[in-house]
């Protein structure tokens, strides 16, 4: 038999009529009670306890989960500005490159008339 203690050596007078009932696992953990019995014993605050304790296993659960999701968007951004990185180096490059087009267009464009000019001489008219 289990010895329930501590004992609160408070009594607890039950109104005619009423029982306590209650059935307790192979361990004596209480599966189920009626409310006279949650009421005399205290086991609505316990149970509520218990509870508020599982609640707070399940926020920091959330808690954890909000933490991995912050380091993955952390490395996402990471990534995301290497990228950014790559593109800006990218168009500075395709930048010089039409620079550099529109120069050797140019300079093709003047040496077209030159040479126009030079063909030009043989041109019988």
């Amino acid at each position: 038999m289990r010895s329930n203690l501590p004992v609160s050596q408070n009594e607890y007078e039950l109104a005619d009529g009423e029982m306590l009932v209650s059935t307790t696992d192979r361990q004596g953990v209480i599966t189920h009670c009626n409310e006279a019995f949650q009421i005399a014993s205290g086991f609505i605050a316990a149970a509520k306890i218990r509870g508020a304790a599982a609640a707070v296993h399940r926020v920091r659960a959330l808690v954890d989960g909000v933490l991995e999701a912050t380091h993955q968007q952390l490395a996402g951004i990471s990534q995301v500005n290497e990228a950014v990185g790559q593109l800006d180096v990218m168009t500075q490059r395709n930048a010089a490159l039409a620079e550099e087009s529109a120069a050797s267009a140019e300079t093709l464009a003047r040496r077209t008339a030159m040479l126009r000019q030079a063909v030009d001489v043989f041109m019988l008219h």
